[in-house]
Parts: structure tokens; C-alpha cells; sequence
């Protein structure tokens, strides 16, 4: 059995390997990704906001906070001391980062179309979703994938990257569906 694991734009990407129907995987699994697919208008004019944000952070504790601070609030986050700690360490890696590498991904991250009711016989899409995300998701995952196998969690947007009590849930979800012939 192949598989493959993507989270937020890395779900993108293995939605996008699954459309283009020229690498054969048995189970593509999307992290929480949220798929949008943006305005390019838009998304250069946001990633030019946040690209000029994160370098401004970079500047100061306290912008860094700020920054970190938004994160916690645009990815719905419970602030707990695991969180805390992941949100510090990615909120440091960003500003490292140069501006234009933090806005390519996030452009990226806004654009990147996918196909509708995407279906490749003998490849089944599981989708890990955070259910505090919002139904939204779910109506947007099922639009973009035939019959996807939907994984519920009641957490936040890729918690179990971050949040120890989510990462063994999680990853006996992927196992078991690696395992198992049925699905």
C-alpha cells in the first residue's frame, strides 16, 4: 500500500497529485487543509499585507507576539502551555524566513485550484478533519473529492501537529486506514 500526507498546503499538493492521474497512490490523506482557491487579485494583496507582517515581526518581541497572537486567533486555537510553545517556535521560523518565501507559500497556499468530484479508481482520499474548523470544510472537501472517507475530530485546525493529546489519534486513523482493504 502508498499513501500520502499533506496538511494545509500539503494537502493542496496531494489533492493536485490524485487529480493529474499520472502517480498511482492508495490512499492520499489531507490534513485539515482548508483548499481554498482565491482571487489571484486577492492573494497578492494579502500576501503582501502578511509578507510585510512577518518581516515587521522580525523587528521586535513584541511584534512577534503580535504575530503570534494572530496566528492563535485565525487558526482558532486553544492556548494551552503545547501550543504556546509550538506557536513560539513557529512564530520564530516565519520571521527567519524571508518575506518573499512566507508570501509565495501563502499566495500558494490561496490559489491553488482543484478540480471537482476528483475520483481515481483504487485510490481512496481521507481527509483528517478538524471539525472546529467549521462545516464549510466538509462541504468543501466532499465538492473537490468523489466519496472521500472523512476522519472527524472535534479539534482545531492541524492540532495534532502541535497538541500531543491529538498526534497517536491521528496517526492510528492514517494507520488503520493503511491497514485496511476496505476503504
Amino acid at each position: 500500500m502508498d499513501g500520502a500526507y499533506g496538511s494545509s498546503l500539503g494537502g493542496s499538493f496531494v489533492g493536485l497529485l490524485i487529480q493529474r492521474k499520472v502517480i498511482h497512490i492508495d490512499h492520499g490523506f489531507i490534513g485539515s487543509s482548508d483548499l481554498d482557491q482565491g482571487n489571484p487579485l486577492v492573494a497578492r494583496i494579502m500576501t503582501g499585507i502578511v509578507g510585510r507582517w512577518i518581516a515587521d515581526a522580525a523587528k521586535s518581541q513584541k511584534k512577534r507576539q503580535k504575530l503570534k497572537d494572530m496566528l492563535v486567533k485565525n487558526f482558532g486555537m486553544d492556548m494551552d502551555s503545547e501550543t504556546d510553545a509550538f506557536m513560539d517556535q513557529f512564530a520564530g521560523s516565519m520571521v527567519s524566513l524571508h518575506p518573499k518565501t512566507v508570501s509565495r507559500e501563502f499566495y500558494s497556499d490561496y490559489v491553488t485550484p482543484l478540480e471537482n468530484d476528483i475520483h481515481v479508481d483504487g485510490t481512496t482520499v481521507h481527509i483528517i478533519y478538524a471539525l472546529k474548523m467549521g462545516p464549510k470544510y466538509e462541504k468543501r472537501y466532499r465538492k473537490h473529492f468523489r466519496n472521500p472517507d472523512i476522519i472527524p475530530f472535534d479539534m482545531q485546525h492541524e492540532a495534532w501537529i502541535f497538541q500531543s493529546e491529538w498526534t497517536q489519534p491521528i496517526l492510528d486513523a492514517i494507520a488503520d486506514r493503511m491497514d485496511s482493504q476496505d476503504h
